[in-house]
């Protein structure tokens, strides 16, 4: 698992492979187009290059409103950034991830993520129809027995595994040999700490080709306070990080201060 890996290899002395950046961004997203604006070109400014927005409550009710965000972010994006919208289960019926597809359709959105509820298999192929590509996994795959049974069910065009719940960096490796086999793009989750974050990212300096991985802006001290020596650079690229294991430290006095009395021996 992801934190025996970590140990085992820090005691060794050793590093899991590296010398792959990848870069990307998720954020909650306003509901204003030219406060997106701001946002995203404030962004730009720090490297950034593409872009994940998240589906709000009303975007199916207001879908003109919807609309525009998205070609706002299409635009700053520019031809050589990618678009991704992430339906986070804002609703759950086909109907409205349909309406939202088209939509996502007209403005060049790269990557529809977590579209439906993963049982809805019959519903993730139908969504293919709209010609934009459907991201899965994050929300609960795990073995990777369910990752190859729902590729060939759903054909689904990006695996977006997270580390914590698909069985560490070895579990990554066998969802990353699946996207292989198949010509599909790895896209890891995991932004909620620095540790899955470094788990992600040496499991993608594995991978043919330039690489993304989520990058999460939003002020946390789980994400920020836990570790050290992941960061981006001027460009926007993440580097992996070198020290051994995973490559991050885990600052043990933070570790003690968000610890629980139910979860302490």
């Amino acid at each position: 698992m992801l934190a025996d890996c970590h140990t085992w290899t820090t005691a060794l002395g050793v590093s899991v492979p590296r010398n792959r950046a990848g870069h990307s961004l998720s954020f909650p997203t306003p509901a204003s187009a030219e406060d997106l604006r701001t946002q995203l070109r404030a962004f730009k400014r720090r490297g950034f290059t593409s872009y994940k927005l998240f589906v709000e409550p009303w975007w199916p009710d207001r879908l003109d409103q919807a609309s525009r965000l998205l070609s706002v972010a299409r635009e700053e994006a520019g031809p050589g950034g990618t678009v991704l919208v992430d339906g986070a289960l804002a609703y759950r019926d086909r109907d409205t991830a349909h309406k939202l597809a088209t939509v996502f359709s007209e403005q060049g959105v790269d990557v529809f993520e977590a579209p439906l509820p993963l049982d809805d298999v019959v519903g993730h192929y139908e969504l293919r129809e709209h010609g934009v590509a459907i991201g899965v996994g994050d929300l609960g795959l795990t073995h990777w027995h369910e990752w190859e049974a729902f590729i060939a069910l759903a054909s689904p065009d990006v695996l977006q595994p997270d580390p914590s719940v698909v069985g560490g960096v070895t579990g990554m490796r066998r969802v990353a040999a699946l996207a292989h086999a198949e010509g599909l793009a790895l896209f890891p989750h995991g932004y909620k700490t620095r540790i899955t974050m470094a788990a992600g990212l040496q499991v993608l300096a594995c991978q043919p080709g330039e690489v993304m991985i989520e990058y999460c802006l939003s002020p946390s001290p789980l994400v920020d306070g836990l570790t050290s020596g992941i960061g981006v650079d001027g460009d926007g690229y993440v580097h992996v990080p070198a020290g051994p294991g995973l490559g991050v430290d885990v600052d043990r006095s933070a570790l003690e201060r968000f610890a629980r009395p139910w979860m302490v021996p």
